[in-house]
């Protein structure tokens, strides 16, 4: 799979973990929308993270995040 769309799919902090870990594991994924989820900050870095592991990706979509994490502080 190179595109996967998982916008407003519901992901709270249980599911932001689970994310991380498909960013860093799929080395074909090349476009992954995450925007509209409810991902804290914990989730954040770990996405992050798993950023550094991954070769492939090349977007990354995750409007609105920021959003929520400013406003759930």
């Amino acid at each position: 799979m190179k595109r996967c769309n998982l916008e407003m799919n519901g992901f709270g902090p249980d599911g932001g973990q689970i994310l991380a870990d498909c960013i860093k594991q799929n080395g074909a994924l090349e476009e992954f929308n995450i925007s509209a989820n409810r991902l804290n900050t914990p989730n954040a870095f770990a996405i992050a993270q798993a950023l550094l592991a991954n070769d492939s990706l090349q977007v990354l979509k995750v409007i609105f995040i920021l959003y929520f994490l400013l406003k759930h502080q």
